[in-house]
């Protein structure tokens, strides 16, 4: 009942009619101010996820050293499962000269057992500890990509030597 009367009232003053027109009119300019801050917003917004997304980008480019071969995950794997996923990704393995393992003389580690197998990208292996050891990759295109091990391995078993990280382009940072 209360209502009612309410709206008679108001509908009864010329004044207040009024004001409730102006009220509804400023409702109406407000939203199509608030209709195009929200646009702004929109796009900026939008702007901002290009540009993250273009940044992702590039930095994918740089560590993939696009458009040569991917690195595959190798992490956790053992060496010898590893280092043919780097091969079928387009990685070559440097062969090193037999005067490499000459050069690491009696305590290398792992090294005589890693060269035995045919892994002559074998840079160097450490004798002590996790018993690391270090192989180098080349992509067609240049890039480098250095892989530690760490774990024994023994003239039967190889699969102890397990990958525990990967640098691309150790010497310059980039391609």
């Amino acid at each position: 009942m209360f209502l009612i009367r309410f709206i008679q009232l108001c509908g009864r003053h010329p004044f207040v009619t009024g004001l409730f027109s102006l009220i509804g009119l400023f409702g109406l300019v407000f939203s199509f101010f608030s209709f195009s801050v929200d646009r702004a917003e929109a796009r900026s917004s939008q702007e901002q996820a290009e540009r993250i997304y273009s940044s992702i980008e590039g930095i994918k480019k740089d560590l993939l050293g696009e458009p040569g071969p991917r690195v595959p995950v190798i992490f956790g794997k053992s060496y010898p499962d590893a280092r043919k996923d780097l091969i079928e990704n387009g990685w070559m393995p440097k062969r090193n000269h037999p005067s490499v393992l000459r050069d690491m003389g009696k305590y290398n580690g792992n090294a005589t057992y890693l060269w035995d197998a045919g892994f002559w990208e074998n840079e160097h292996c450490f004798p002590t500890g996790d018993a690391a050891c270090l192989f180098r990759f080349y992509d067609k295109d240049g890039n480098t990509l250095m892989v530690a091990t760490a774990g024994e391995a023994s003239p039967t078993n190889l699969r102890h030597v397990v990958v525990t990280g990967a640098i691309l382009n150790p010497e310059n940072g980039t391609k």
